[in-house]
């Protein structure tokens, strides 16, 4: 999920679609189911009142919405903060959990208490998920603002650098992967390619950043992900069964990774990027 302005809308769009299709799933059932269910309870008066189909739907739409305020946090950490991200998945697993056991308990649950409880909670889990949200949105701006040229594809890239993109006339980089994704004054100090998928894969290591790209049909390089240059900590080439992988390690930022290619290439590449990080050629 890439966090934007619009996302609050969309994910409250989202959660009500979801809420609407559990709730006209159980009227389904219940309409063909052979137990009918106790009277004043939300299965046994699922045909008889809106009221428990209103609760299905706050419920499940709540539900959506814890689930959304913690991918949001997991989000927001992801690029910096790998081991609490995993803590948050880990949580977002055992809170569904608690979700999935209340869901089995709620049909035989009055009517009344249910729907007391779901007004309760569905406006609490809205707020929590705006506030996620809300936080998330401004963390990931924060971390991405030094480095806005990295969210454009690869078509408003050339319009933004215009005559300063690397292949331009008047500069030295001839265009095409991976310098068509350098930024003015920046150089790439060691690249490795894979060809492994239909999207080609690459590693670059310049100057100013470290990037991981796939190289589009058009021929043009897109960036998938990056990370400062004071981050790295090395690389790795090794095979894991047939497959080799080529690895970036860095400090507070998940490894990036590629699959396949050349191995002298690949090793060779390693050793250039360990000996960067030890040489201080890249900018701190």
């Amino acid at each position: 999920m890439r966090l934007r302005t619009h996302t609050f809308f969309a994910t409250v769009v989202c959660g009500a679609l979801l809420a609407a299709f559990a709730a006209a799933a159980v009227f389904i059932w219940q309409a063909i189911a052979a137990v009918p269910g106790t009277p004043e309870t939300v299965w046994g008066d699922y045909l008889a009142s809106p009221l428990p189909a209103i609760v299905v739907f706050l419920a499940c739409w709540s539900a959506a919405n814890i689930g959304f305020a913690i991918a949001a946090c997991a989000e927001a950490f992801h690029r910096t903060r790998s081991g609490l991200v995993a803590t948050i998945l880990v949580a977002m697993f055992i809170v569904g959990l608690g979700i999935t056991a209340g869901f089995a308990f709620l049909p035989s649950r009055p009517t009344s208490l249910a729907l007391l409880v779901t007004v309760i909670a569905f406006p609490l889990s809205l707020l929590a998920m705006t506030g996620a949200l809300v936080w998330a949105i401004s963390r990931v701006a924060r971390w991405e603002a030094p480095r806005p040229a990295s969210a454009l594809w690869p078509e408003s890239r050339a319009q933004h650098l215009g005559s300063n993109r690397p292949g331009a006339p008047g500069t030295s980089y001839p265009g095409g992967p991976p310098f068509d994704v350098l930024e003015p004054d920046e150089t790439v100090l060691t690249y490795f390619k894979s060809e492994r998928t239909p999207e080609p894969q690459l590693l670059i290591a310049t100057n100013q950043r470290f990037v991981r790209a796939s190289i589009l049909g058009t021929d043009r390089t897109f960036i998938l992900e990056q990370a400062g240059p004071g981050q790295l900590a090395g690389a790795r080439s090794e095979r894991v069964g047939r497959d080799l992988m080529t690895t970036a390690h860095f400090h507070d930022h998940p490894v990036m990774r590629v699959v396949g290619g050349d191995p002298r290439q690949s090793r060779a590449f390693a050793v250039a990027v360990t000996r960067l990080t030890r040489s201080g050629q890249l900018r701190r």
